[in-house]
């Protein structure tokens, strides 16, 4: 796995040198209450983001957890995604198991092997799902 994991972060070496904050990590938490106000780039094992992010996130990770806020874009590559807080704009969610129970406030793009947007989810563009199940129970605006 951390082989896999070096791989991976080196090949984004080139766009973290432009971001302001990049990391990797076997585990990475922003815990509740704590921002960043940067673009942020995340190479982990496993992440938990309920702080934050003023910016744009995109992550390569085993597993992440959204409880928090992303002011921006929010690109996420992994083996599972849940999103239960705020993504203010677009969502790009590729993952083997995708649970969204939050806002998305622009469109969502999704590849998975199994998607689940929850009844208290709400999309507010567009929504383009490809996955081998799909369990639809929030809003989708457009």
């Amino acid at each position: 796995m951390k082989k896999i994991t070096l791989i991976i972060f080196v090949a984004f070496l080139p766009i973290m040198a432009i971001a302001a904050y990049g990391l990797m990590a076997e585990n990475y938490l922003l815990p509740e209450g704590k921002t960043l106000n940067e673009n942020t780039y995340i190479v982990a094992g496993e992440a938990a983001v309920g702080g934050k992010i003023n910016e744009d996130l995109t992550a390569v990770v085993g597993a992440i957890y959204l409880t928090g806020e992303v002011a921006g874009d929010a690109t996420l590559l992994a083996g599972e995604v849940g999103v239960y807080g705020k993504i203010k704009n677009d969502a790009r969610l590729a993952a083997g198991r995708i649970t969204i129970g939050g806002d998305i406030g622009g469109d969502l793009a999704v590849g998975a092997g199994r998607v689940a947007i929850l009844p208290k989810a709400k999309i507010g563009g567009e929504a383009i799902i490809g996955a081998g199940e799909a369990i639809i129970s929030g809003s989708i605006d457009k």
